[in-house]
């Protein structure tokens, strides 16, 4: 666990913050690099992306904050809502918020906006995969205790008590990196618009569902039935999935039909 990268006077570097940071600007670079590919006007991609990443900030900690607000925030200094380098973000509060923003540009510039998500979504998968190694220097979204041989130990005061806990961060991190490669092979060989963004959301909600089994880091709290805040929304966000891939698939069918 190394939270803090360097310190410069009173300014202190986390390296969480400088993963997102990382994630950010490869998923810029990556989806330049497919939009020049693909004929889609890579301007377009470098004026999105501050819009998705501005609203993808803000609700991915506007989440966090209302989730947390009694065991982070209610004692805390008011600027803490603020320190997102200290962690404390909520992906699905990301993707609401730049969802949000994303869709008014793309309103705003009458881009297509099925073409324009599956132009993104790739790029959305690699920052997520970069993000969670922050978390894991973080010691944020820790796991549950475990005694595997690949288990990991934070240090005694923190919140884990320093027992061996599944490296859950890490697990996370796996699977985005593979869904980012995935959704890159996907992408050339798409039969039609929305394809691409239908799977990222089918197999985040089913990963996302899954890793939150090995999650230690929700107070008791934060349970409802038995499900974590994360698994309670990857329910609906699986139906949202499949409807998306239906809809956009009949629809391109029945433009061939005519």
């Amino acid at each position: 666990m190394h939270p803090v990268a360097l310190k410069i006077g009173s300014l202190t570097i986390h390296w969480y913050g400088i993963m997102v940071l990382v994630g950010v600007v490869v998923g810029w670079v990556t989806t330049v690099h497919r939009a020049r590919r693909h004929g889609f006007d890579p301007d377009h991609v470098t004026e999105l992306v501050p819009w998705i990443v501005i609203g993808g900030l803000a609700g991915a900690r506007l989440f966090f904050v209302i989730l947390f607000w009694k065991e982070y925030f209610a004692d805390a200094p008011l600027w803490e809502i603020f320190m997102i380098n200290h962690g404390g973000l909520v992906f699905y509060g990301g993707v609401i918020g730049g969802v949000i923003a994303g869709l008014t540009l793309v309103r705003k510039r009458r881009l297509p906006v099925w073409q324009t998500a599956d132009l993104v979504v790739p790029g959305v998968a690699i920052g997520y995969a970069l993000g969670r190694i922050g978390c894991f220097l973080n010691g944020c979204c820790f796991g549950r205790p475990c005694d595997l041989p690949w288990a990991v130990r934070f240090p005694d005061w923190h919140a884990s008590g320093g027992l061996p806990v599944h490296p859950v961060q890490l697990y996370e991190f796996g699977w985005a990196l593979l869904a980012y490669f995935f959704l890159e092979w996907l992408y050339k060989r798409r039969e039609f618009e929305g394809q691409v963004t239908g799977a990222f959301i089918l197999i985040y909600s089913v990963c996302r569902f899954g890793m939150e089994m090995f999650r230690g880091d929700y107070p008791p709290s934060k349970y409802l039935l038995g499900l974590t805040p994360a698994q309670v929304i990857s329910i609906p966000l699986f139906l949202v999935g499949v409807v998306v891939l239906v809809i956009r698939a009949r629809n391109a069918h029945s433009q061939v039909s005519q």
